[in-house]
This record gives structure tokens, C-alpha cells and sequence, in this order.
């Protein structure tokens, strides 16, 4: 079988045909096997990058790029333009949609975000204005399918690399799961039993501890405050949360801690440690904890599980695996692999 870009033409498409289904009742089939375009995923690389050096250089410098539209910041404009193009499209469908249900009076079932905002949901309340529609569900997007994906991406990297890992994966399926064959791929029977996936549940935290999709998170005081270390903050201080380097620091995880060793989450007793959120906050923690934290490891769990049970997944050699300059951590050239059944 030819080699696959896991990242590019795999995971990520995948990602969006299921982020937007839930998100805007609409499916559009990037993964489909003509490979269309993913405007989105080069808007929503655009606007990350553009964020990094946000973060790295002095604000005069990237508001007079903004001031005269070049380098990055052009970029930026470019990728929020097609952000607005992509969800007025969406929504447009969404409108003519449940116009059309309530006219023939049919009970339309498909629950998704954008409907909710569009009728005035309990969930999400009286319709708002057309642009915070779009803010919300652009954001929708970028944390569920770039974190779902970027996670993937580097768990298979990290696998590949221990292969011990995935021979104990593989014994773990086989022990808790029962497979039901659907269009010629074996996939669980019952996906309740992903929760019997202690191993592969560890797996995931441990790449979420080496490789967080956001590997740092931007706060600003709203009032003085002190720091657990001691240091003073004043009102509008920026805080950088270095969650990438919590990751590899000796004192929260020991001498062990650049290891990928999913082990550490389990207990004598086989149990998955649970962990505060404040130690590893790929998820972040308090009550701007992600909301669909558990529906990240159960999504993530289901592909894992198909793949690695139908397919062997064999990364190409020479292969330079660095991170991009963004806001996302992403691969810079992307992860090539050459998959075939097992």
C-alpha cells in the first residue's frame, strides 16, 4: 500500500468531517478519497502561526505588520476572511434546513450546535448575533479537531518508538473488546468497553503529557494576586502557562519524566492514577476546564482502537519530526507512515 500523511490526509480530515458534524449538522467529506481542499485546517495553521510570533515579538512590530497587512499578519486577515466564508456557508444550509423541516412539519432529530443557536436552544439560549455564532463555533472547531487529531498524530509517533506499547495495546483490545465487522473494518460492538481500556487511556496521557496540543496557555490578572511560588502579580500581568514544560519537569514526574512510560498512570491494583488537572493541563483546569475533555478520550480511543486492531502502521524512515513555530503543536513537515492490514 502506498504511504499515507497520517496527519494531512488522515486524522486531521477525519477530525473535521466529525467536528463538523457535530458542530454544524453537516459532514463535508474532506476524507472522502478525492482529498478536496480543507480551506479551514490552512486558515486555522495561518492564524496559530500568526499567534506564536504575537507571543515572541515586541507588539509594536506585529501591529504595524497589521497596520500595513504583510508577513504573517496578512496571513491572519486572509485566514479570519475565510473563517467568516466557510461557517456563513454553513449556517446558510443550517437556515434552509430548518426552514424547510418546519414547513413540511417533519421532527428533524440531528442535534448539533449551530441548530441550537439558530432556534433559540435551552441549551445555548436566545439566538445571538451572527458574528458570535461564528466565534463560538470556529472555536468549536479548533478544540475539537486539531487537539483530537494533534493528539493522535503523536501518540502513533510515540508508539512507533516503543513498540512494547503497542504489543500491550493490542493484548488489551483483544482481552476487553468484542469486534463487529462494518463495511470490512473490525470495529468495537459496544463502545461502552473503551472505558476497560486502562493501557491505552494511560497511552493517551502520557502523550498528552509530552505533546499538549497547546503547549502554553496565556492568562491576564484581572486583580493583584500572589503566585504558588511566592511572586507578586498586578492587575493585567501577563501569565505564561509553559504546560509543554510541566510535562518534562523532574520534580512533578521524576528522572523518568522525557520517558514515554504510560505505566506511571497505573496503580499496583491496574487502576488509571487520576492525576490533578493543575499537574498535567492539556485539558486546563478549574472552571475553564474543557467541557468535552471525556469526549476527546472516547473519540480518541475509538480510532485508536480501529486502527491499530485492522492495521499495521509503519513510519517512513528519515524522517525530521520537529514542531512548527505556532500556538499549536503541530509536526512541521507533517508524520509519513505506510499503513497496511494486518
Amino acid at each position: 500500500m502506498a504511504p499515507l500523511f497520517i496527519k494531512e490526509f488522515g486524522l486531521l480530515t477525519h477530525a473535521f468531517d466529525i467536528g463538523c458534524t457535530m458542530a454544524v449538522g453537516f459532514n463535508p467529506g474532506v476524507l472522502s478519497i478525492e482529498f478536496p481542499e480543507n480551506s479551514f485546517h490552512k486558515a486555522v495553521s495561518d492564524t496559530m502561526e500568526a499567534a506564536f510570533y504575537r507571543y515572541v515579538m515586541p507588539d509594536s512590530l506585529w501591529k504595524l505588520q497589521s497596520w500595513l497587512q504583510v508577513g504573517k499578519e496578512k496571513k491572519r486577515t486572509e485566514a479570519w476572511k475565510a473563517f467568516d466564508d466557510i461557517l456563513t456557508h454553513y449556517i446558510s444550509i443550517q437556515r434552509h434546513k430548518s426552514e424547510k423541516t418546519m414547513a413540511s412539519s417533519d421532527e428533524d432529530d440531528d442535534f448539533n450546535f449551530l441548530i441550537c443557536y439558530l432556534t433559540g436552544h435551552e441549551i445555548t439560549g436566545p439566538t445571538p448575533k451572527e458574528s458570535l455564532i461564528r466565534d463560538n463555533i470556529v472555536s468549536f472547531l479548533l478544540a475539537s479537531v486539531d487537539s483530537y487529531s494533534l493528539t493522535l498524530t503523536w501518540f502513533f509517533y510515540l508508539i512507533s518508538k516503543t513498540p512494547m506499547v503497542e504489543i500491550k495495546i493490542r493484548q488489551e483490545i483483544k482481552r476487553h473488546l468484542s469486534m463487529e465487522q462494518v463495511e470490512g473494518l473490525q470495529i468495537p460492538s459496544n463502545f461502552n468497553d473503551l472505558s476497560k481500556l486502562t493501557y491505552l487511556h494511560a497511552a493517551f496521557n502520557e502523550t498528552l503529557r509530552l505533546f499538549p496540543p497547546f503547549p502554553f496557555e496565556l492568562r491576564i490578572c484581572t486583580k493583584p494576586d500572589f503566585l504558588p511560588s511566592g511572586h507578586r502579580v498586578d492587575r493585567n500581568t501577563r501569565v505564561l502557562i509553559g504546560i509543554h514544560a510541566m510535562g518534562r519537569m523532574e520534580s512533578l514526574w521524576g528522572e523518568d519524566c522525557y520517558e514515554f512510560k504510560p505505566e506511571r498512570w497505573i496503580s499496583e491494583e491496574g487502576k488509571l492514577i487520576r492525576e490533578s488537572p493543575s499537574k498535567i493541563c492539556a485539558f486546563l483546569a478549574g472552571p475553564r476546564i474543557c467541557p468535552g475533555k471525556e469526549l476527546s478520550y472516547l473519540l480518541m480511543k475509538a480510532t485508536a482502537t480501529a486502527i491499530i486492531h485492522n492495521y499495521n502502521v509503519h513510519v517512513l524512515e528519515g524522517q525530521n519530526i520537529s514542531p512548527k513555530n505556532s500556538v499549536l503543536y503541530q509536526m512541521k513537515k507533517g508524520f509519513m507512515v505506510r499503513v497496511k492490514n494486518r
